[in-house]
């Protein structure tokens, strides 16, 4: 694949290839040159004639060569990210680079839901490891993305409070926005129950542990979990 400056100078040379093609043509029709063809050995003519041939074959050539390659092509170097930059500068150059094409590209959506698939896949693998730092990290670009969903907050959330020891702050507001996505998540439940229970708030924390329990099959362990905190949140909101 050709550079843009590569393909600069191949037609800067097939121009002056061209002009030196002209020129040796209109030597050609002056009448001194004439003469001195006519002068000429048949072996000196036969060399003129075939040096202007081929001057203006290869002008054409090269002319009608390589063509530029389209603007798309070019912006890996423009828009490159130094191999010390982290994970949020790159994402946020491939969108820039996304968002530039997808002006003439109607697909353009088709491998922006893909980047974001494999950026849940990605955070949810950290979690499951116990890297809440790395899965905060890509959390955090999705965010960016406006591409959250309720099951990511609710995660978001709880690698947050993990990292941190607590729900407050920063969780507890992924908490809301999950919420807000779906009123009945459970998980989303769970932790604004767990986070109520942390700040002593166990009038609040049952009601939401009664909603919850709504939710989750009866009879089932989580069923069971939830009763027993049930239980334990009257309790000490009662006292």
């Amino acid at each position: 694949m050709m550079s843009e400056g590569s393909i600069e100078i191949v037609y800067l040379g097939g121009f002056g290839l061209g002009v030196a093609a002209t020129l040796l043509g209109v030597l050609l029709g002056r009448a001194w040159f004439q003469r001195f063809l006519a002068t000429a050995g048949p072996r000196t003519r036969g060399q003129a004639v075939v040096a202007v041939c081929a001057l203006a074959a290869l002008s054409a050539a090269l002319l009608m060569g390589p063509s530029r390659e389209p603007a798309t092509a070019v912006l890996a170097p423009e828009h490159r990210v130094p191999a010390e930059r982290n994970l949020v500068d790159a994402v946020s150059v491939s969108t820039r680079i996304l968002a530039q094409r997808g002006a003439t590209d109607a697909a353009a959506s088709s491998p922006a839901q893909g980047a974001v698939e494999g950026l849940l896949a990605r955070a949810e693998e950290h979690r499951r490891k116990r890297e809440f730092k790395q899965a905060c990290e890509v959390y955090s670009v999705i965010v960016e993305r406006g591409a959250m969903t309720a099951d990511a907050w609710a995660d978001y959330a709880d690698a947050q409070g993990s990292m941190a020891g607590s729900l407050a702050g920063t969780p507890a507001r992924a908490i809301e926005a999950a919420l807000a996505l779906d009123p009945r998540h459970a998980k989303a439940l769970w932790l604004k129950a767990s986070l109520a229970h942390e700040e002593r708030r166990y009038a609040d924390a049952l009601d939401t542990w009664k909603r919850l329990l709504a939710i989750v099959p009866p009879g089932s362990p989580d069923a069971r979990i939830v009763e027993s905190n049930i239980a334990e949140a009257s309790r000490l909101a009662s006292s």
